[in-house]
């Protein structure tokens, strides 16, 4: 007698297994790119910090008065909205790429308390990201913040 192998059907297994790996690999992916845009979101909120903050070093206690708001502090400014119609805040909405400037704050400080030459001055952005995968992540939004801190020059 000759031996021959059973072959057994497995009918719908391919289908099914097709349609797992499928999803694993399309979440994956999605996944990746909603982590890309926070990353990228952080990276713009730092570079409009960065921004934010060479325009403050520059409007200490001796900018002139007529000079795009003339000088800056030393009390707080905000947290408002990048929206905002002062020079503070619209030295950094250009910088908000990819991003509604109406959900960034912005909020200024002067820790050492005076707007003098080689006093500290510190900006402090703010935003939220929500998931796009909130069924794997949680739907809850995310803060990202960014923050700089320089001497004034003059």
């Amino acid at each position: 007698m000759r031996w021959q192998p059973q072959i057994i059907r497995r009918s719908g297994t391919a289908l099914v297994e097709t349609a797992i790996t499928i999803t694993v690999l399309l979440s994956l992916l999605l996944g990746s790119l909603d982590l890309g845009v926070a990353v990228f979101r952080q990276h713009a909120l730092s570079q409009a910090a960065r921004q934010g903050i060479r325009k403050a070093i520059v409007h200490g206690s001796l900018a002139p008065a007529g000079w795009n708001g003339g000088p800056w502090g030393p009390g707080t400014y905000g947290p408002v909205a990048a929206t905002d119609t002062d020079p503070k805040a619209q030295a950094i909405a250009p910088f908000l790429t990819g991003m509604d400037p109406s959900t960034v704050t912005v909020t200024y400080t002067w820790p050492d308390g005076k707007n003098t030459a080689e006093k500290r001055v510190q900006v402090s952005l703010s935003t939220t990201w929500t998931p796009i995968l909130g069924f794997v992540f949680g739907s809850s939004p995310v803060t990202i913040t960014a923050s700089s801190e320089m001497q004034i020059a003059h």
